[in-house]
């Protein structure tokens, strides 16, 4: 579309997290573009579908000429939260077994360990794409977990930082060192974080409008 061409009203910007724009005309035109496997397309402009989860891109910020705000897709979250609380299930009627070997028990705590790193990394991320979009991007642009935590305690999306960084160093165990000690205490972390991963959804949900 050349210059001349381009409708008068403001485009909506997508600016992505390494700072590169692009811009989508309105709803009307139907545009689509496609950035690094990254799709965005306007669809009743209040909707935006995206794949970025699952290519390491976040949103660092959403503007709309009518002003209206970009929904979260929380469904990636859900998914990952509902996940860790099948597998703790599963642990707990298992461990009634007495046929299962310590192995088998094992086994089992380790897709414990393995969802309570999922759903952590989706935590951390979904809470800073709403402080980007909500707040601002220059709030949580580069800044370390714990301030980051901080900032969504000030937003009101949790209420203990110091719980939640206990949550972060149990996660960074378990990308470092893998052995029975860090694995025992990733196991304990993922048996407390299910409930304050399901708060922080709750409220993550009511407040993504």
């Amino acid at each position: 579309m050349s210059a001349d061409s381009r409708p008068s009203a403001k485009p909506m910007m997508l600016l992505i997290k390494e700072k590169q724009a692009q811009s989508l005309w309105p709803s009307s035109l139907k545009s689509t573009f496609t950035h690094k496997n990254i799709r965005f397309f306007d669809v009743a402009k209040t909707e935006i579908d995206t794949t970025f989860d699952y290519y390491g891109y976040e949103l660092s910020s959403f503007y709309y000429s009518t002003g209206v705000p970009m929904k979260l897709e929380l469904s990636s979250l859900t998914m990952a939260i509902a996940s860790l609380e099948k597998s703790i299930n599963s642990y707990h009627v298992l461990c009634k077994n007495s046929s299962l070997t310590i192995n088998d028990i094992d086994t089992v705590k380790a897709g414990v360990i393995q969802n309570f790193e999922v759903a952590y990394e989706q935590c951390w991320k979904f809470m800073k794409r709403w402080i980007e979009l909500n707040v601002s991007a220059d709030v949580v642009d580069g800044v370390s977990r714990r301030e980051l935590f901080r900032v969504g305690a000030e937003n009101r999306l949790l209420d203990d930082v110091s719980f939640w960084m206990e949550f972060h160093q149990s996660r960074n165990l378990t990308s470092h060192t893998y052995n029975a000690t860090t694995a025992g205490h990733a196991f304990d972390s993922a048996l407390l974080f299910i409930d304050a991963a399901r708060e922080f959804l709750k409220r993550l949900e009511e407040r993504n409008d």
